[in-house]
């Protein structure tokens, strides 16, 4: 029985189980480079590049990807204003993909960004740290 039991408890975490499919690692950055590439890429992705909309100003920060002259007036001048980070998931032809968990971490000064659009939720993302 013992055996049986592990056997499907196996199955089961390997069945429940998920992976990463796209990472950046900002250890070593200088935190105002132009755009840093993806360091854990999925094989049937493209990989990816976090890059910063013409509104912000990349600022230095170690270990960080950072910007600066954020406006937080409203999510919609945020938007004109190109005051976002970006990335891209580009799946390779033949495949799909599908996301269940977007995983961010976040640091913000009082007049960092305090909106977020396409239904993500960012917990806490309002205060600053």
């Amino acid at each position: 029985m013992k055996k049986i039991y592990m056997l499907l408890v196996t199955i089961m975490i390997g069945h429940f189980a998920s992976s990463q499919i796209l990472a950046w690692d900002f250890n070593g950055a200088a935190g105002n480079e132009t755009s840093l590439a993806s360091t854990t890429t999925n094989a049937n992705l493209a990989s990816s590049s976090v890059t910063r909309g013409s509104g912000v100003v990349a600022t230095a920060l170690a270990n960080a990807f950072s910007a600066n002259s954020w406006d937080n007036a409203s999510l919609a001048v945020a938007i004109t204003n190109n005051d976002y980070f970006q990335f891209t998931v580009t799946v390779n032809t033949g495949f799909t993909v599908s996301l269940s968990t977007l995983d961010a971490a976040s640091a913000n000064e009082k007049t960092g960004p305090m909106h977020s659009n396409g239904n993500i939720v960012w917990t806490d993302f309002q205060q600053p740290v």
